[in-house]
């Protein structure tokens, strides 16, 4: 596809129709090709891959993007960031395939097993079952006011020849960056997920009628350090680019069951 045919762009995240993240991407992609933005109406962060089954979806227009002289077509839906994506693609673009997804700008990394857990790769992820090619960005800053500016030539660049060279439909980029904070961007790394776990823990209180509640909270442990992962990239002040599929079979150990049930 060549950028001269504007290509159709559909914009989602997980952290609200509102944020900041969002509202520096649809400006980028505004300067690449024509955009639609169909995003959650409120923060659905760690809500993973959920879709909305037992209740009733709703879809409002909202002018937010609107610049001068420029009229964004953007919508607030009601449900998840994979249900904004299904939402778009049989409804609002009249079953329209897009050029391409991006989701974010996440306030935070998503890096290593957080992959499963991120809405923003699972808006991006069911763009890419329905084969359409598709990034999600994170920064690794959770601040609401986050900068993104030193991210934006990365994101232009990476969009770009994502859509020059047609990679590979059915794949979704991961895509970290470093914050704003942190030294200056040495360059891209094309990675792999880290191997880090996550141990999972209930933090126990109780409310002014002396009733429990929980707060879930966890606490990584990265159990390697090697060069060729998400996780050294961004803490070596590199973007990681991470090819994720949404195929989770492990052909590794195929034989060995075959062998095991032929018994």
């Amino acid at each position: 596809m060549s950028l001269s045919k504007q290509p159709l762009i559909l914009i989602s995240n997980d952290d609200s129709i509102y944020a900041q993240g969002i509202q520096v991407l649809t400006r980028l992609m505004s300067a690449i090709g024509r955009v639609v933005v169909v995003a959650p109406e409120k923060p659905h962060s760690g809500m993973g891959h959920a879709i909305t089954q037992d209740l009733p979806l709703r879809i409002t227009s909202s002018n937010i993007f609107n610049q001068k002289n420029h009229h964004i077509e953007a919508y607030m839906c009601s449900g998840t960031p994979a249900d904004c994506i299904i939402t778009a693609q049989t409804y609002i673009l009249k079953h329209v395939k897009p050029d391409l997804i991006v989701s974010g700008i996440n306030h935070g990394k998503n890096t290593a097993i957080s992959i499963l857990y991120s809405g923003t790769m699972a808006a991006a992820i069911e763009g890419a079952l329905d084969g359409v090619p598709a990034i999600g960005f994170s920064l690794n800053d959770i601040s609401p006011n986050a900068d993104f500016t030193h991210t934006e030539k990365y994101i232009v660049d990476i969009t770009k020849k994502f859509i020059q060279h047609k990679i590979i439909p059915n794949i979704a980029l991961n895509v970290n960056f470093p914050s704003k904070q942190q030294s200056p961007i040495r360059g891209i790394k094309i990675c792999r997920q880290a191997d880090v776990s996550w141990e999972k823990f209930l933090v126990k209180k109780k409310d002014p009628r002396d009733r429990e509640y929980f707060w879930l909270n966890g606490k990584y442990y990265q159990e390697e350090n090697r060069k060729d992962t998400d996780e050294w990239a961004i803490a070596h002040n590199y973007v990681s680019i991470v090819p994720c599929q949404y195929d989770l079979t492990a052909y590794s150990v195929i034989p060995e069951l075959q062998d095991l049930w032929s018994k």
